[in-house]
């Protein structure tokens, strides 16, 4: 018998469930008595007093179906291994049992549980690395999955390992070894290139192959993937002597990214030069995102104040800074903020008003999930006593502290745990 409860979510505190905030919820699900028809149930109680469903020994249940519910599902152990065995299954006709919706679901929901403490985070990343086995043409579970696995990368300890263990054991054998849904097996290797075709004939779901060929080619640079690297690295070159290269906008995109990432003296400059010759706000945005990705010391945040970037344009560049460097990013720019007169400087390029004040506590408030120490917490607090003229919001200040805590916390729990796991799996290649 499968039974429900409910409680309010949290990942910092564990709140029992209580009367007087009791959701009413109507729980739709898909199970292996009935994998592609819906059913719905609801819970009104703190506890349900009825049983949803009954399966099987070895049978599962998805709850959200669809994920219409506003809400996290957690599992018992068994029901999350015999969900992640769900995932890797195919009907007869060769599609997943399963659907993309629903198995991004599960990785988000598992992600997000785990943070909690209810399960370890080895479900996410089972769930996580068996994505290498999906079909090319079901975009949604990668499209959760990746920012998630970017967030582990700027959590653990083991960030070498973890990065060796995305490029070469998850993104790699999916690029390789891709196979369309519905017993479509062919060579996609070719798809997954910046000069490959735009689609592939014959495939069932054609639009969801052009919205995850440019997130793949930019989580390929991201993590080293090195032909994807050469690639991005023999277009920009081109681009950057003028000539007529042809690529779609979001592949342009990941062409800037990856050759951001790989850090290589002299691509800083050539992208500044790109950026005071483009033609359009749409190249502009994609270049300033792509600068942001640059790992050369204090140089990204000075440009921020350097003519070369519009007053418009510093928040995009400083929110895609921390995003993209995480920890370091953060802290490197709290430093900058705080040390000589960086942050008056920033703030009369802002407008020298209450406007531009918000504009960089926008820009702190959102570089906070992705710090994960201490020292980050004092330096915002340091920033707000000296600066408190400028940085006018103290909710916001405790809202950005309060998720330094959760990624603290995240860590306690879970950088052991994921670092044995790359062990285990071959990580430390």
């Amino acid at each position: 018998n499968v039974m429900l409860q409910q409680q309010k979510f949290s990942e910092l505190d564990d709140i029992e469930c209580q009367t007087e905030n009791l959701w009413w919820i109507p729980t739709a699900f898909v199970s292996s008595d009935s994998a592609t028809q819906v059913k719905w149930g609801e819970l009104n109680s703190c506890a349900s007093i009825r049983p949803l469903a009954t399966i099987g020994k070895s049978g599962w249940i998805k709850v959200n179906a669809g994920q219409y519910g506003y809400y996290r599902v957690n599992y018992s152990p068994q029901l999350w291994q015999q969900l992640n065995e769900a995932v890797q299954q195919y009907d007869g006709n060769g599609f997943p049992v399963l659907d993309g919706i629903d198995t991004a679901g599960l990785i988000e929901d598992s992600f997000h549980v785990a943070g909690h403490g209810d399960v370890t985070m080895e479900v996410f990343l089972r769930l996580a690395t068996n994505l290498r086995s999906r079909p090319v043409d079901v975009a949604a579970p990668w499209l959760v999955a990746l920012p998630l696995l970017q967030r582990v990368d700027h959590m653990v300890s083991c960030q070498k390992q973890w990065s060796e263990y995305v490029g070469n054991k998850v993104i790699s054998p999916f690029i390789s070894n891709g196979t369309l849904s519905g017993n479509l097996k062919d060579n996609l290797s070719e798809f997954f290139t910046f000069s490959g075709p735009s689609t592939v004939e014959g495939a069932p779901k054609p639009t969801e192959l052009q919205r995850l060929r440019p997130a793949i080619l930019t989580a390929a640079g991201q993590y080293g993937v090195p032909a994807v690297t050469k690639q991005a690295a023999t277009i920009f070159k081109l681009i950057v002597k003028g000539e007529n290269v042809t690529l779609d906008s979001n592949l342009r995109d990941a062409v800037y990214n990856t050759v951001a990432k790989s850090n290589k003296k002299g691509a800083l400059d050539d992208m500044v030069r790109l950026l005071d010759a483009a033609e359009s706000s749409d190249e502009a945005d994609r270049i300033i995102r792509a600068i942001s990705i640059f790992d050369h010391d204090n140089a990204v945040l000075d440009l921020s104040l350097s003519d070369k970037i519009k007053p418009q344009d510093v928040n995009i560049l400083l929110e895609a800074y921390t995003r993209n460097g995480g920890d370091a990013a953060v802290r490197r720019m709290l430093e900058w903020l705080k040390g000589g007169t960086n942050m008056i400087t920033l703030y009369e390029k802002l407008g020298s008003d209450t406007g531009a004040g918000r504009k960089i506590m926008r820009a702190i408030e959102r570089a906070a999930p992705h710090a994960r120490d201490q020292h980050c917490i004092d330096l915002m607090e340091d920033l707000r006593r000296e600066y408190s003229g400028i940085l006018e919001d103290g909710v916001a200040i405790a809202r950005a502290i309060e998720a330094i805590r959760v990624n603290m916390r995240w860590i306690e729990r879970h950088n052991v745990n994921v670092c044995g796991f790359l062990i285990n799996e071959g990580g430390r290649l």
